[in-house]
């Protein structure tokens, strides 16, 4: 077999550039998603929003490593949800998951504002119900597209807010308030901006 021919197969099939170019940037966007690199791309409100879930994680749960791992397992999945969707890797099925799950997204953060800021309307089944409703839309989205433990990393994140106990004590407990009305705040600005 001469140099061209082998340069043409990897492990006995053709080589696909685009499916490999797919692949090299999900593992580049795996490696490079962390909380620094993730300010390079978003805006600083959403930068501030994802500090301050850190650290309303971290409080509530006593673990800094939890904290690092959720905030790391949100920016990853983001970031190789984008990289699909830049590639055009998304069926028009998909893309209208995706547009589900934002509707959802978009109804749970106006819940969660509406409920923080008027008093006696919190309901936290309804906020569970939502987060549960987006997850499985994530799931569908990325079934065909992303490994196991990126499907993982959805799961992580959801269970943990989505937590009915978790929920009640970060409306309810005043121990959370400050670290609450600043998550309020910012993403507030974000759902008046049509960001969130």
């Amino acid at each position: 077999m001469d140099d061209e021919n082998n340069n043409s197969t990897l492990g006995g099939g053709p080589i696909n550039a685009q499916s490999l170019a797919l692949r090299i940037q999900k593992k580049v966007a795996s490696k490079m998603s962390n909380k620094n690199m993730a300010k390079i791309f978003i805006d600083e409100t959403s930068g501030r929003l994802l500090d301050n879930l850190y650290k309303l994680v971290k409080d509530y749960s006593g673990s800094k490593k939890l904290a690092e791992s959720i905030l790391n397992d949100i920016i990853k999945v983001i970031v190789k949800i984008g990289i699909l969707v830049k590639n055009e890797q998304l069926s028009s099925d998909e893309l209208k998951l995706c547009n589900d799950f934002r509707q959802t997204f978009h109804l749970f953060a106006k819940s969660a504002l509406s409920f923080y800021e008027i008093e006696y309307t919190f309901d936290q089944k309804h906020l569970h119900n939502l987060l549960v409703s987006c997850q499985a839309s994530m799931h569908s989205i990325i079934k065909f597209h992303l490994t196991d433990k990126s499907k993982n990393r959805v799961d992580n994140v959801f269970n943990f807010f989505s937590d009915i106990t978790f929920l009640e004590d970060i409306f309810k407990n005043h121990k959370y308030s400050t670290q609450m009305q600043v998550i309020v705040d910012d993403a507030r600005k974000l759902v008046d901006d049509g960001l969130l």
